[in-house]
């Protein structure tokens, strides 16, 4: 079972608070993701919107692009279903490894497979499903190891190389003891009043999501992140 970090010793300043909801409204209102996240899912991934949502979060590197509709027609149908009922980022792993065995990936591997894009498809599972999916983001699991700190300083121990499955149970713990101080912050008068102005609806701001991705900017920031408009 996983322990929650103590967070109540590493409490976000109002700071870092601030610029992760600025953030993360700019991304909800963003006219390439408001479909997703304050829609709660577009139809489909068109293919315009993958090839531009690859170079931007520049993970186009991570398949091959003669084989890039292939995978994004593979998360568009199977993979979209999967992530309605997953809980615990079981799905991105073998998602991620599927398309490995299918040599979709950039880089062959022995045997005929290529390298698995995790990265790739968990970015993917947040938008079809942000209340429960995180991005698997570098900056952030730095973040978190930050939290966590090493069995030498009485910490969990610093998480290496993780799975998705792993990370997202990393983040999970770190959520659950922030969400009552980024709750309280979101319900001040000048984040509704701003979040209007910028087209982000009472509704969304309100969603778990949403408080989820104000904890994944967080820990970006902490992991030394410096954001861009992807977020």
């Amino acid at each position: 079972m996983s322990v929650a970090p103590n967070v109540s010793h590493e409490r976000w300043n109002d700071r870092e608070l601030i610029i992760a909801v600025s953030r993360a409204m700019e991304m909800f209102s963003h006219k390439r993701y408001a479909d997703f996240l304050q829609q709660g899912g577009a139809d489909c991934l068109t293919k315009e919107w993958f090839d531009w949502f690859v170079v931007t979060w520049t993970v186009a590197r991570t398949v091959a692009k003669e084989k890039r509709d292939d995978v994004r027609r593979y998360l568009d149908t199977t993979f979209r279903l999967a992530v309605l009922a997953d809980r615990d980022g079981t799905v991105v792993d073998e998602a991620a490894n599927f398309i490995g065995r299918q040599g979709w990936g950039a880089n062959e591997v022995q045997g005929g497979s290529s390298t698995a894009p995790v990265s790739l498809v968990s970015k993917i599972a947040f938008f079809l499903n942000s209340d429960t999916f995180i991005p698997f983001d570098s900056s952030a699991l730095r973040g978190i190891n930050e939290l966590r700190r090493t069995k030498r300083e009485g910490g969990q121990g610093r998480l290496n190389n993780p799975s998705y499955r792993k990370y997202l149970a990393a983040f999970d713990a770190v959520f659950k003891a922030s969400d009552s101080q980024v709750s309280a912050l979101l319900e001040e008068p000048w984040v509704k009043v701003v979040s209007k102005h910028m087209g982000v609806g009472a509704q969304s701001i309100s969603r778990r999501g949403f408080r989820r991705k104000v904890v994944d900017n967080l820990l970006m920031q902490r992991g030394g992140r410096q954001f861009t408009a992807n977020g």
